[in-house]
């Protein structure tokens, strides 16, 4: 799944299903996805829409990457 991608859809604040449909995944996978990002502190909700830390996504992608080669 392409992260980037997934996160600024979600900033245009559209739902799981349609990322989804546009990802080609499945929803299931999107909203375990946004899990991880909550709980990273890469997405933050607000009122009406979500924002990212971009810093805390690269912060993540060095993590995840790490975990990947050991």
């Amino acid at each position: 799944m392409d992260d980037k991608k997934l996160l600024k859809l979600l900033t245009t604040g559209i739902g799981e299903a349609a990322a989804a449909q546009q990802l080609g995944v499945s929803v299931d996978a999107v909203v375990e996805r946004i899990r991880a990002y909550l709980e990273a502190g890469i997405l933050q909700c607000n009122a009406e829409r979500e924002a990212v830390d971009w810093k805390a996504y690269g912060a993540w992608q060095k993590q995840k990457k790490a975990l990947e080669a050991a």
